[in-house]
């Protein structure tokens, strides 16, 4: 009886390719979090206030996916996957 296990790793020296990033980007990422949280991320949100009108979004991005949603006081848009949606309809939408 012959047995052969055969294990693969990746080469602990060899450099993630998804770090070759420009330095300036990396900077970024490093100022609001350390850049290895950010490189293996899933989600990303954030809230935001327009200086005009002082009126809050929250925004909603899956990185897996690339479904996206933008919450307002009035509106809601986004992008399921399959399609772009804005609820409760187009007239509410500022843009």
């Amino acid at each position: 009886v012959f047995i052969a296990l055969v294990g693969c790793k990746q080469n602990p020296g060899t450099p993630d390719p998804r770090l070759n990033q420009p330095e300036e980007f990396r900077k970024l990422l490093d100022a609001h979090g350390e850049w290895s949280k950010w490189i293996d991320a899933k989600a990303f949100s954030y809230a935001m206030v327009h200086e005009t009108t002082l009126e809050w979004e929250n925004h909603y991005f899956n990185l897996l996916t690339g479904q996206t949603r933008i919450d307002a006081d009035q509106w809601q848009a986004g992008n399921d996957g399959e399609k772009v949606w804005i609820s409760p309809n187009r007239q509410v939408f500022p843009g």
